[in-house]
């Protein structure tokens, strides 16, 4: 597809929140814009992913009897789904 400055994908949500709650909707645009050349490609979609993020937070032994805090961080993802905007129709060519 060329290098990366022949093309820019740009996401704007309507609301642009850290969090969403089940049963917001979430609302925006995707634009794509090809900026030299000519772009192939067998489908162009979307994947939504959610996730949970939570840290952990631990003491540890570091010897010699001192001890450190150690914060660790997981997500965990609780919701993928793929939708599929565009894909060349059986037969088409381009």
């Amino acid at each position: 597809m060329g290098n990366s400055n022949s093309r820019a994908i740009v996401i704007n949500l309507d609301q642009n929140k850290l969090f969403y709650f089940s049963g917001e909707s979430v609302s925006g645009r995707v634009d794509l814009n090809i900026i030299e050349g000519k772009l192939e490609a067998d489908e162009i979609y979307i994947v939504l992913t959610g996730e949970i993020g939570y840290t952990t937070t631990r003491t540890v032994s570091t010897g010699r009897g001192r001890t450190s805090r150690r914060t660790e961080y997981h997500h965990v993802p609780f919701y993928v789904a793929k939708f599929i905007f565009a894909r060349p129709e059986s037969g088409q060519n381009e």
